[in-house]
């Protein structure tokens, strides 16, 4: 049994410059494909559960797994929590006296569990010396959309994810195959058997690290089913 653990935005759904993004044709057959053989297939996004399941239910893409907000928690096909990260607590009132910037904040919460948080500046110079402080505080914040920004656990990062259920499945490193394209993605492209993305302004880290080079998910699966 392989577990082949995907990134989601650039890597399955590709973008195109002034036109909606799209999942190449043929790649969602060839996931199904991978699964019927036996093998696990987990989506691994930066993005909150709510955005990336609703991608998921859109393009009816099977799946095992889910680990969202960088390896932060885990869902399987089922909608239950595997796996949680508690974030650290953010005083939300003082962030509001000492950043006039901030629109608004909000909390969100799975099972009692503080997951993350989002907010919104008006000025981009502002939210800059907000992101350095919680930074420093031991958060790790990621760009979502334009000036808005979730925060996660500050020691979040994919691979945690991979481990938790490499040990669950009791799978050996050379069962696993990780693909993506950006700075989230390089711990787990540099520790298992890897596709790196090939893009306009590519991350050369992905690009160096990477066991081969690909320009989808979809390429990907033409040397998985042919060599692993």
């Amino acid at each position: 049994m392989k577990l082949l653990v995907s990134d989601y935005d650039k890597t399955i759904e590709i973008e195109r410059i002034f036109r909606k993004p799209y999942i190449p044709k043929g790649t969602i057959p060839r996931i199904r494909k991978f699964m019927s053989e036996g093998n696990m297939f987990m989506i691994a996004t930066s993005r909150p559960y709510n955005s990336i399941i609703e991608e998921i239910y859109e393009h009816d893409i099977p799946y095992d797994f889910v680990s969202t907000l960088n390896g932060s928690i885990i869902h399987d096909n089922d909608g239950n929590v595997l796996y949680s990260k508690e974030m650290m607590k953010l005083d939300i009132e003082n962030l509001y006296k000492t950043f006039k910037c901030i629109e608004k904040i909000e909390l969100i919460k799975n099972k009692d569990r503080d997951l993350y948080y989002i907010f919104k500046t008006k000025l981009f110079t502002s939210s800059k010396e907000l992101i350095e402080r919680l930074e420093k505080n031991g958060f790790n914040v990621q760009s979502w959309f334009m000036n808005t920004y979730n925060i996660v656990h500050g020691y979040s990062n994919k691979i945690d994810s991979i481990k938790f259920l490499q040990k669950e499945l009791e799978i050996s490193n050379n069962d696993i195959i990780t693909i993506g394209d950006s700075s989230d993605d390089l711990q787990m492209i540099k520790d298992y058997y890897s596709f790196g993305i090939i893009k306009p302004l590519s991350n050369f880290e992905i690009i160096n690290e990477c066991d081969h080079k690909v320009k989808s998910l979809k390429d990907a699966f033409k040397y998985i089913n042919k060599n692993i």
